[in-house]
């Protein structure tokens, strides 16, 4: 049984309403219609470290009922199980996806697109995302952060937004979106840390320490450390402060939705160079070629009735069954799958 632990939710895609053309799965057990557009098929399959079970679900990105959106628990540093927020969304059927900073701050380590917006950045080099552009076609593609805020004395770079870790002589910038958790993981072992909180473009309030608790709708908050803490320490009370974020990729369109992963399985419909580790439990997603069709798949793990999958044969299974790019989303406890007929799963 798949098992999902409360503390392990930092974002999910899910999908509503919208039956695809459904490619053959080796031993698929059950091929259910889910809602117009979407189908789900659960298999058994036997390795040379035992037995595997997990589901499919296809979805038809062209089917006008079709939407693909992005689930959070409200604030991005937080978490909930997943049955609850597919039950306060109405969502169809969804999957948890990106790992996350579990014992912390919850907040997921890749960006998070919805609605054509960036919620927030990604950590380090975890710049992958999967999702579905403006142009209503699914891709896989690099998003980077570009931001940078106007102070008084000059324009310096935001380094990170909503993020729950800055970079040496970096300035990360918060909005309400963050939630009340504590800024103060985005700059630990930080030689020298400033917080600056912005209401209605002004610099309102200074802090030599990382804040915690809720941020208005009108307000932002600036965290810079070492070379960034002393630019921030710099700005006068009443003087104006503006940012400018947003994502940079060189994909064809723009994302409407989307949310980061961790290694690329497949590309251009070929297996990945993956660092292949021992079998898992697994979640992945995929696409079509064309962009046309997603794919979302769950395999079970760390049991005898089921051992999971090692990364290569997730990306064999993948490309099986369809899909020309692919990536894994996230695995181990977390790895889950909600669909109507699919509750032994939950």
């Amino acid at each position: 049984m798949l098992t999902l632990l409360p503390l392990l939710l930092g974002s999910i895609l899910i999908a509503h309403p919208a039956q695809p053309a459904q490619a053959a799965i080796a031993g698929a057990e059950e091929v259910t219609p889910v809602a117009p557009g979407a189908t789900l098929t659960t298999f058994a399959q036997m390795t040379g470290h035992g037995p595997v079970r997990g589901a499919v679900l296809t979805i038809d990105l062209q089917n006008p009922q079709t939407s693909i959106g992005l689930l959070t628990p409200g604030p991005l540093a937080a978490a909930e199980p997943l049955s609850q927020l597919v039950a306060r969304s109405g969502a169809v059927a969804a999957v948890n996806g990106d790992f996350f900073d579990q014992y912390y701050t919850n907040a997921p380590y890749g960006n998070a697109i919805a609605d054509g917006q960036l919620l927030k950045g990604p950590i380090f080099s975890w710049t992958r995302v999967a999702g579905v552009g403006q142009d209503g076609r699914g891709r896989i593609a690099e998003v980077f952060l570009d931001g940078a805020v106007v102070l008084p004395d000059g324009e310096r770079p935001i380094d990170a937004f909503n993020q729950h870790n800055i970079q040496p002589n970096g300035i990360g910038l918060f909005t309400t979106v963050w939630g009340p958790a504590s800024r103060g993981r985005a700059v630990e072992r930080a030689q020298g840390v400033h917080e600056l909180r912005v209401r209605n473009g002004v610099a309102v309030a200074h802090s030599d320490q990382a804040g915690a608790g809720w941020i208005e709708p009108d307000e932002f908050v600036l965290l810079g450390r070492e070379e960034g803490a002393a630019a921030l320490a710099q700005v006068p009370i009443g003087a104006p402060v503006q940012v400018r974020v947003g994502p940079r990729s060189d994909a064809p369109a723009p994302f409407a939705v989307g949310l980061g992963g961790k290694e690329i399985l497949l590309r251009g419909g070929q297996i990945a160079d993956v660092s292949d580790g021992a079998p898992q439990p697994r979640t992945a997603v995929g696409f079509s070629g064309d962009g046309a069709t997603m794919f979302l798949v769950t395999v079970d793990g760390r049991q005898r009735s089921s051992t999971g999958m090692t990364l290569r044969e997730l990306a064999e299974l993948l490309l099986s069954i369809g899909a020309s790019d692919a990536m894994n989303l996230d695995g181990g406890g977390s790895t889950t799958l909600l669909a109507p007929v699919h509750r032994d799963q939950e």
